[in-house]
């Protein structure tokens, strides 16, 4: 993903809950004319969605190794050259972070945030809460870019295409964690409601049913195995 930049004095600048930022700040400097320099260090720091500084990010500049974020998500290029350069943030769990950087002034800070899967995936089910499909979808696809194979990711897909209609890819989303050996209850649960109440086919819903309490006690669940077998 991108980044945008806008121009303002260092002291106003309030980072909002995006997923991601690139400001330009006024610092003080010994430099009268900040804009006329060959090389200078460009300082920056990378916060998460909430705010709170994210350590141990990579960063590269025009695909050369560089910085790694500190403990308080600090970062300096010592010696970055004057014009325009790419910026890659990478770590470990977390969206890629790719930034369209113009060099051009000595004063220049840049400000990064950059969401984790799991970040990504709780504020997909706050839209989808909301019914907010698109935002959600969009969450989605980039929690997917960090690993598209996350089984938690997955099934948070397949409650959207459930609730926005989407029965069969659904269905498909969770027989696939099944058949990848994922084998949580939840799984077999959902799949077990969408045949009963969505498909109408009683037989796959108590052979899920059956499946589930495999796995997890429930006299609910024994109870409604029972109706759907016996017509209790």
């Amino acid at each position: 993903m991108k980044a945008r930049g806008i121009a303002r004095p260092i002291s106003t600048v309030v980072m909002p809950a995006a997923a991601l930022l690139l400001l330009v700040g006024c610092m003080s400097t010994q430099t009268k004319d900040p804009r006329g320099f060959d090389v200078a260090p460009l300082f920056g720091m990378i916060y998460g969605y909430d705010n709170q500084p994210v350590p141990g990010v990579e960063i590269t500049v025009d695909g050369k190794a560089g910085p790694e974020s500190d403990l308080m998500g600090r970062f300096v290029f010592p010696d970055l050259e004057r014009g325009a350069h790419s910026i890659v943030a990478t770590k470990q769990c977390y969206e890629t972070i790719s930034v369209p950087l113009k060099f051009l002034n000595q004063t220049q800070v840049l400000y990064l945030q950059m969401y984790s899967q799991s970040q990504l995936l709780d504020l997909a089910e706050k839209r989808i809460q909301a019914r907010e499909w698109a935002r959600a979808r969009d969450l989605l696809s980039r929690a997917a870019s960090v690993d598209p194979q996350d089984p938690a990711c997955r099934f948070v897909r397949a409650i959207l295409d459930f609730k926005t209609g989407r029965i069969d890819d659904a269905v498909s989303g969770l027989r696939s964690l099944l058949d990848s050996g994922v084998a949580e209850p939840a799984v077999y649960l959902f799949l077990a409601d969408i045949y009963q109440d969505r498909l109408h086919e009683p037989a796959q819903a108590a052979a899920l049913l059956e499946q589930y309490l495999e796995r997890k006690g429930s006299a609910e669940i024994e109870r409604r195995l029972r109706g759907l077998t016996h017509g209790d």
